[in-house]
């Protein structure tokens, strides 16, 4: 799946996992790691997450304290805003990455996504991309 089409709880698990929430994944453990067990995290997720605990791209509470960390840049994508555009510094490709989404926090957790862990991520069983 493509990084950029990330939403809902899908985008959310792979929030939480690049940011090391995920209890199974210690720090230190590579991209290729996290993927290779990821699918096996689908229903550990849904369940640790029934109380809202990782909602990072609808709940500026979480999203937001990620946005300054990451210092990722927000803009609209019109007037009036019919989207938004999340941009994160890359130092390996030294670059802006930009991102869009149809929020500012969906849009910056899929940048946070992407500079982590590239353009594409695997489904994983049990997580919908709602």
């Amino acid at each position: 799946m493509k990084t950029i089409e990330l939403k809902g709880s899908l985008l959310d698990f792979y929030t939480t996992l690049v940011i090391g929430r995920l209890s199974m994944f210690e720090k230190g453990k590579t991209v290729e790691d996290k993927l290779e067990v990821a699918t096996d995290l689908g229903e550990y997720f849904n369940f640790s997450n029934r109380s809202g605990d990782y909602k990072f791209s609808s709940n500026w509470a979480l999203g937001g304290p990620l946005i300054e960390r990451n210092s990722i840049m927000l803009e609209p994508d019109g007037a009036p805003a019919i989207g938004w555009s999340a941009h994160i510094w890359s130092r390996v490709g030294i670059q802006w990455l930009t991102v869009d989404g149809g929020t500012p926090l969906v849009a910056a957790m899929r940048a946070i996504v992407l500079l982590n862990l590239g353009d594409e991520v695997p489904e994983v069983p049990g997580v919908i991309n709602d």
